[in-house]
């Protein structure tokens, strides 16, 4: 369209009545038209050349009797597929990446990937957790702590991109502590037993099967959506134990049983040195007829503004993309850089 944007068009043929794109450049999901005298649906957008985003489209979507948001959504979801004709993939979506165009052969790890199965006493659960370990001999990396651990071991290119930032001299050592989900919408949302969990018991378990000593400046915790935000209220919570935080599309709409928000929190005590990397899509606005502040774009815009009003090393950055892992994945190792880069040296 012009040198800093393309026209992207999406395509469906042969859907009777209707299809829905779902994870394209919108904060909804948008419904494809009907290009007339055809059976070809269509949507065009005008996005900028770096966009990275995962999609999948529904055709034909059933329309069930007394159709609630639930029934709604089910039916949605019985017709939701990948698009057939185009290869690249992301876990079980397709995928778009204008910024890297070409398709990346998979590559074998460089370090040392080991899983354990962790108790914890506290939350009275076990869950898998992964630790990955860029140079297994390295006796001080940074130790980063991270939610959705499965979907981002096994279904994004994390491990890749870290191994070529290392490769670069751009980061130094890395161990990615990968923590599975057991119940995530109970343990995720700024849950103080599962922010003590992690610093009382996930961190001493991880210096026993790795000997890595524990050091605050180098220990970085981090997740998306609702990892976002538990990974912020980490930090929040438990300042002696992260004295670094990735939040990426953070779900900082949520607010406690007092009717706070987190940044409320935070706006309303003075916080301890820290380092902070913000990160959301550009298209996480708020939806017609919702609050504007409510947009996670906008909430992560506003909790950067604050850490940094109270003195915090504080920086928010947008990507061009939605709520999605093609974003993610960049953008975390994007924040191990900014905060831990080869430029950047790390103080004890």
């Amino acid at each position: 369209a012009d040198s800093g944007h393309s026209l992207l068009t999406f395509l469906y043929r042969g859907a009777v009545h209707n299809v829905r794109l779902l994870g394209g450049p919108s904060n909804d999901h948008e419904w494809l038209e009907k290009l007339p005298g055809s059976g070809v649906w269509y949507k065009t957008f005008k996005v900028r050349n770096d966009l990275r985003l995962s999609y999948r489209l529904a055709p034909d979507i059933p329309t069930p009797e007394g159709a609630d948001a639930y029934r709604s959504r089910r039916a949605l979801l019985s017709v939701l597929m990948p698009d057939p004709l185009n290869r690249r993939r992301l876990a079980e979506s397709s995928l778009v990446d204008l910024a890297e165009p070409n398709d990346e052969a998979a590559v074998a790890p460089r370090g040392r990937l080991k899983n354990y199965a962790f108790h914890s006493k506290k939350l009275g659960n076990t869950r898998r957790i992964w630790i990955y370990q860029t140079d297994p001999q390295a006796a001080d990396p940074v130790v980063l702590y991270l939610f959705d651990g499965w979907q981002y071991l096994y279904e994004t290119r994390l491990i890749p991109i870290l191994d070529g930032l290392r490769r670069q001299n751009k980061l130094p050592p890395v161990a990615v502590v990968f923590i599975d989900n057991v119940d995530r919408r109970v343990e995720l949302p700024a849950n103080p037993d599962f922010a003590d969990m992690l610093a009382e018991e996930l961190l001493p378990f991880v210096e026993q099967h790795t000997a890595i000593r524990h050091r605050p400046q180098h220990t970085v915790v981090s997740g998306s959506s609702y990892g976002g935000l538990a990974a912020a209220y980490a930090a929040y919570r438990r300042p002696e134990t992260f004295g670094n935080a990735i939040p990426l599309s953070g779900s900082f709409w949520h607010k406690n049983d007092g009717g706070q928000k987190l940044a409320d929190q935070i706006a309303a005590q003075k916080m301890p040195p820290q380092r902070w990397f913000i990160a959301a899509g550009s298209y996480e606005t708020a939806r017609a007829g919702e609050d504007p502040a409510d947009g996670i774009a906008a909430g992560s815009r506003r909790l950067s503004d604050i850490l940094s009003a109270q003195g915090r090393d504080a920086v928010y950055r947008e990507y061009s993309g939605s709520h999605d892992y093609a974003v993610w994945q960049y953008a975390l190792p994007d924040g191990l850089v900014y905060l831990f880069g080869r430029l950047r040296p790390v103080q004890n």
